[in-house]
């Protein structure tokens, strides 16, 4: 009973702190998934555009680079018979589960309150620019005041 709730309170915190979980074969893992798509988006192989279509192509060489690249940012090792791991299918499921979460964290960002309302911005005398225009309070006369006030 107490380990039900401390793998319930477990998952409420790694929640909040927005940490992506996955198994890699043995046990559960969390990573912080800005620095899983940092290390995705900078691997030496990877293309996401290019390699996500030629594994949607099932393109073999497209498939081996996205394998390879999972495998090295989640740290998965392929499963075999002498050693756990992922499956290839597996280790393609996590990253299809990475990129859901990224799409759920993105949608639930931009659903939450803002700071600071938004600028209207009007064109400079010159056209070249377009700067917003403030009072010496930092505001502009055309904002709503939907603006959340800082304390200070």
């Amino acid at each position: 009973m107490f380990g039900f709730i401390a793998r319930w309170l477990d998952h409420r915190r790694e929640n909040s702190r927005k940490i992506f979980s996955y198994w890699d074969g043995q046990r559960t893992r969390r990573i912080d998934p800005m620095q899983a798509a940092r290390a995705l988006d900078g691997h030496p192989t990877f293309v996401p555009k290019v390699h996500l279509m030629l594994l949607e192509k099932g393109d073999k060489d497209g498939i081996d680079v996205t394998l390879q690249a999972t495998r090295d940012v989640f740290g998965v090792k392929e499963w075999s018979e002498s050693q756990p791991g992922l499956t290839e299918a597996e280790t393609l499921q996590l990253l299809d589960d990475f990129a859901a979460y990224n799409e759920s964290l993105k949608k639930k960002h931009s659903q939450s309150p803002t700071l600071f309302a938004p600028t209207e911005k009007e064109s400079s005398t010159d056209g070249d620019l377009d700067t917003p225009s403030t009072s010496d309070s930092g505001s502009t006369s055309s904002e709503s005041s939907s603006a959340v006030p800082l304390a200070s």
